[in-house]
């Protein structure tokens, strides 16, 4: 999750469930001893980092930075996948974080693809302490809804993987359905209906061995290339003329979900809408704790 935020050579531990102070009354994270630290040092490696941490992802292919210490920088870093992964997902987008200081503390705000910086997606917050040095980090995905370039290049490789026909699919679109939000559109599809979108695409999941459940959701295994096996839990919510798709991450039993697609057929448009709405989280366990402490690495060990 945090692999644009990392690079360190030498780690910080981290320890999760800690009494927040950022965010009185909630959990967060903080560092052991940092040595040789003061806060005037880590303000100065913070500054340094925001304009020259390494790449966002082994695909980025530039980046731009804009604005100020005094009043917040904000850097585009501009990704486009190439190659191998290519066939999987297409993908050509600019990703965009914000970063700013405000009552003592450090922030750093991920907006995904949107450039107006409306949308606030993932926020970290770093807490310089003293006797010793520490940081109390604060970390939170809001659960902002999304519609980006990512996710349509997920959905143009399932609608293709499925022998979906569309002309074209699109990304931060105005939602037909939701005045005011937007969506990933999908036109001139052959399909007159979302039951007709999910009968097809369950076809194609129980062909690949996902298996049916009891209620007629429909459980996918993605096997990992390199790390533990992915699953997530699809059905057809027809009183919402939608299909539900959770990404259950490394759960088997898919009681957890990290994350919500919808997805339903326009007939009048002849056209897929999709949006995703990621779990809203405060991140303070041990796995959380252990990203975060890359994040910490990679600022404090900043020449």
């Amino acid at each position: 999750m945090f692999g644009w935020l990392t690079g360190a050579t030498t780690s910080v531990e981290c320890t999760g469930d800690y009494d927040s102070t950022i965010q009185p009354g909630k959990k967060g994270i903080i560092t052991d001893p940092i040595e040789d630290m003061t806060p005037e040092k880590f303000q100065e490696k913070f500054w340094k980092w925001v304009e020259h941490q390494p790449a966002f992802t082994s695909y980025e292919t530039g980046r731009d930075v804009s604005g100020s210490k005094e009043s917040g920088m904000v850097v585009a870093f501009h990704v486009e996948v190439s190659g191998i992964a290519a066939l999987l997902v297409s993908f050509k987008a600019s990703i965009y974080n914000k970063y700013y200081q405000k009552d003592g503390c450090y922030y750093i705000e991920n907006y995904a693809a949107d450039k107006d910086l409306k949308k606030l997606g993932h926020q970290t917050v770093l807490k310089p302490l003293t006797d010793p040095f520490r940081l109390e980090i604060f970390d939170m995905e809001t659960g902002a809804r999304r519609a980006g370039p990512f996710l349509k290049g997920a959905l143009e490789n399932e609608l293709k993987s499925a022998e979906i026909n569309f002309e074209k699919a699109e990304a931060e679109q105005p939602s037909p359905t939701t005045p005011g939000e937007f969506s990933i559109l999908v036109s001139g599809v052959d399909l007159t209906s979302t039951e007709a979108l999910w009968e097809k695409s369950k076809a194609f999941m129980l062909a690949k061995g996902a298996t049916e459940e009891a209620d007629g959701s429909v459980k996918m295994e993605n096997a990992g290339w390199i790390g533990a096996s992915t699953f997530s839990l699809s059905s057809f919510n027809k009183e919402k003329d939608e299909i539900i798709a959770l990404d259950c991450g490394q759960d088997a039993t898919c009681q957890e979900c990290n994350g919500t697609a919808h997805t339903k057929v326009l007939k009048d448009s002849a056209q897929i809408e999709r949006w995703v709405f990621p779990k809203a989280a405060v991140i303070s366990d041990d796995k959380g704790a252990k990203a975060l402490s890359q994040v910490a690495a990679a600022i404090v060990n900043m020449d």
